[in-house]
């Protein structure tokens, strides 16, 4: 039998349809890959903006780093509010477009959270006689001059305590170790050390969103130390003397020792418990160790908006290493925080 031969109108047809099919795949094809180049564009470009804003902020640190050192040049025995530091935000447009804002703060004119760690030496003391440390004790000072419910400030100060110390050893009915922690659905570990960032006081027993509104403005963490150093001439919150000297301060007395202040702060430890305000205020050595007239610890807050949208918010501590400012730790992004699972279905701080 012979071979059937289509029509040469149909083999045109046929060839039609090849070719347009070839041309929808082929169209299709740089369709994916235009759509494909556009998103790897836009990740570029974003990327290249985000590392602007970066180095914006890093060289912010440099700009603080001059301040500080300007302030110890014209005086290295103290810090007080009316440096060059202390001048609040300073805002000022960038070369290529968009605004950066800036300051400077004293982390010891805040209360340490890290200070609230037991030392090693007081352990057995402490676990006989059931009492709480003195960082315990300023910080419950401080949670109840803050108004935070009184149960609630002493799970508070009792599993920050836990939080921080090296053992697994609840110390307080009312502190927390790592049995709470994984009892819960998205399970971890206390840190049994420092705090690194002010924002992991979230992950903390008792730290509910309420209550860390209230203290945030009080409370600050410098990394790597647990010693509590507060600047008596740049501390600007009453409570945090009350919580110091508790419980021997009254609120007003606290009051008093910020208005009696000299606006270029005190000469020495000396001359502020010298003070009319502390007249009459038990004071034992261990808590006179704890002021100071010299601040070591500053951090620095930067937020970059570019003219492209993009924001960067950067949190840098530095420290007075000899004559040197070194940078400490170094946040991107703006402060984190891990929210408890009683909270997960919330929104907002």
């Amino acid at each position: 039998m012979k071979p059937r031969n289509l029509p040469p109108h149909k083999h045109k047809g046929v060839a039609l349809i090849t070719v347009l099919l070839v041309v929808a795949i082929v169209s299709l094809i740089a369709v994916q890959m235009s759509e494909r180049l556009q998103v790897q564009l836009r990740r570029t470009s974003a990327m290249l903006t985000l590392n602007d804003a970066k180095w914006v902020n890093i060289g912010a640190e440099g700009f603080a780093k001059k301040v500080l050192d300007q302030d110890f040049s014209d005086s290295s025995e103290k810090s007080h509010l009316e440096q060059y530091w202390a001048s609040g935000d300073v805002t000022f447009p960038l070369e290529n477009g968009g605004m950066f804002s800036g300051r400077i703060k004293d982390l010891q004119g805040c209360f340490n959270l890290n200070g609230v760690v037991k030392l090693e030496s007081e352990v057995a003391e402490l676990r006989q006689t059931g009492e709480r440390n003195l960082g315990a004790k300023q910080f419950l000072a401080l949670l109840e001059a803050l108004e935070v419910e009184s149960y609630q400030a002493e799970i508070m100060a009792d599993s920050l305590q836990d939080w921080l110390d090296a053992d697994d050893y609840v110390d307080q009915s009312t502190g927390a170790e790592d049995s709470e922690y994984l009892s819960r659905s998205q399970p971890y570990l206390a840190a049994n050390g420092p705090l690194a960032d002010v924002g992991e006081m979230r992950a903390i027993n008792g730290f509910t969103r309420e209550a860390v509104k209230k203290i945030w403005n009080y409370v600050c963490v410098i990394p790597g130390t647990s010693r509590q150093q507060i600047n008596v001439n740049t501390v600007e919150k009453a409570q945090v003397f009350m919580a110091m000297f508790t419980p021997n301060l009254t609120r007003e007395q606290a009051e008093q020792l910020i208005s009696d202040r000299p606006s270029d702060g005190y000469d020495s430890i000396e001359d502020f418990f010298a003070s009319a305000a502390l007249s009459g205020v038990g004071v034992t050595d261990r808590v006179k160790g704890q002021f100071t007239v010299l601040s070591e610890h500053f951090l620095v807050e930067s937020e970059t908006r570019l003219d492209s949208g993009t924001t960067l918010y950067t949190q840098s501590t530095l420290k007075r290493n000899s004559s040197e400012w070194a940078v400490t730790s170094r946040r991107f992004g703006g402060q984190g925080e891990r929210v408890p699972d009683t909270e997960v279905s919330e929104s907002g701080f």
